[in-house]
C-alpha cells in the first residue's frame, strides 16, 4: 500500500471525522451486541439473527478500513485518559440536567407551579449524583 502524506490541516480534520465515525460504528456494535438496559429508552431489536451478524461483519470491515485509512494516510492516534472522557461527559450531562428545570422549560409552555419546587428538587438530587461520579 502506498502511504499518502497530508497536510497537518488535512490530517487534523480526516482524523477527527474518521475518529467520530468509529466511536459511532463502536456505539452500534455495542447495541447490537448488548441489548440496552436503559429506562427511558427501550430498544425492540426488530432485525433477525443473519441481519445481526450481517451487520457486525460490516461493522467489522468499517472498523480495518479505517485501520487502513489510518496507515495509508499516517493519520493521528489520538491518546485519550479515561478520566478526560469522564469529566467530558460528566460536563455535559450537568448542561443538560441546568436546562432541565421548571425556569428552562418554559419554552415549552408554563411549568406547573405547584410542582416546580419538587421538580427543580429531583433535578438538584440528580446533579448531585452525577457529581459523584
Amino acid at each position: 500500500m502506498k502511504k499518502i502524506p497530508l497536510s497537518e490541516n488535512h490530517n487534523r480534520s480526516v482524523s477527527a471525522s474518521l475518529y467520530m465515525v468509529e466511536r459511532l460504528i463502536n456505539e452500534l456494535e455495542n447495541d447490537l451486541n448488548h441489548p440496552s438496559d436503559m429506562i427511558l429508552s427501550q430498544v425492540v431489536y426488530d432485525v433477525e439473527d443473519k441481519d445481526k451478524e450481517h451487520f457486525l461483519a460490516i461493522i467489522r470491515e468499517i472498523k480495518e478500513h479505517i485501520r487502513m485509512l489510518s496507515e495509508k494516510y499516517n493519520l493521528r492516534t489520538r491518546e485519550l485518559l479515561f478520566s478526560q472522557l469522564l469529566q467530558a461527559k460528566k460536563s455535559g450531562i450537568w448542561v443538560i440536567l441546568c436546562d432541565t428545570t421548571s425556569q428552562r422549560l418554559k419554552g415549552y409552555g408554563t411549568f406547573p407551579k405547584e410542582y416546580a419546587e419538587e421538580f427543580d428538587n429531583d433535578i438538584a438530587r440528580l446533579q448531585e449524583l452525577v457529581q459523584r461520579i
